[in-house]
């Protein structure tokens, strides 16, 4: 049973996680990645996604906010416009620095478990 798995400076496929349903770290970190946000990641299972320091453009979809994640990592990757509304979350660690979001922010203070940077 595989539950974390780290890709650092690796290519991938998106076939080698398709069935993955007991895998709860993905750490896609300094994987050159480009383009927009790949969707398929929003169907695995995962409680902690980082795509830190990749190439990735465009909007971050609303759904990766929802309440399955406990820690989530887009720093330094080029996302860009607003943020989605955070709404209800299990969220303990979130990590945005270093894009290009504009816009107003949500308060973050009122959800005091979240640790931003």
């Amino acid at each position: 049973m595989l539950i974390g798995l780290s890709l650092w400076s690796l290519e991938f496929q998106r076939f080698l996680f398709g069935n993955q349903t007991s895998l709860k770290s993905l750490d896609l970190s300094e994987n050159e990645l480009t383009g927009t946000f790949p969707q398929w990641l929003l169907q695995l299972n995962v409680k902690f996604l980082s795509l830190s320091d990749n190439n990735l453009q465009g909007s971050v979809p609303p759904r990766l906010f929802q309440p399955k994640y406990l820690r989530l990592n887009l720093s330094k990757t080029d996302f860009s416009g607003e943020l989605p509304e955070i709404g209800e979350s299990r969220l303990t660690s979130l990590s945005l620095s270093s894009n290009k979001f504009s816009g107003r922010y949500q308060s973050l203070s009122q959800m005091l478990k979240i640790w931003w940077c």
